[in-house]
């Protein structure tokens, strides 16, 4: 099957809207709490390190996949809880295989990112990967 074009981002450096905090406060989580495995610009490899109980996941779209699947393998494995900010891909493989289980919140509006001249080409949601709940 092919794929739809989408035009490749110049740059995997999105930083988190401050809408996402709040709407993700409003469902009862503080992310601003939560330890960050990807952080832009970071030292460390994410995928490589063991996460905190907590975790708030805006992954690089170029390597998305082996985010959520760490993610999924911390929470099944080590029983920690996760959220991440993901582009909405129902269609994708990932997805089926490691999201589609959880709590899922989509926003209504496409997303402004912090360091972008324009809205984002494609929704979001967040997945709660809640290990709290399982």
């Amino acid at each position: 099957m092919k794929q739809a074009y989408m035009p490749q981002a110049k740059s995997d450096d999105w930083p988190t809207p401050d809408r996402v905090f709040e709407e993700a406060l409003d469902l009862g989580w503080d992310l601003e709490e939560a330890f960050d495995p990807c952080p832009l610009h970071a030292d460390f490899d994410g995928l490589t390190i063991m996460w905190k109980d907590f975790n708030f996941v805006n992954p690089p779209y170029t390597t998305l996949p082996k985010w959520v699947k760490k993610a999924w393998f911390e929470w099944a494995i080590f029983t920690r809880s996760t959220v991440l900010l993901l582009p909405v891909k129902t269609d994708q493989a990932w997805f089926h295989n490691y999201c589609k289980l959880f709590k899922i919140h989509f926003f209504e509006k496409r997303l402004k990112f912090k360091n972008a001249k324009h809205h984002a080409t494609q929704p979001h949601m967040l997945v709660f990967m809640d290990a709290r709940k399982s």
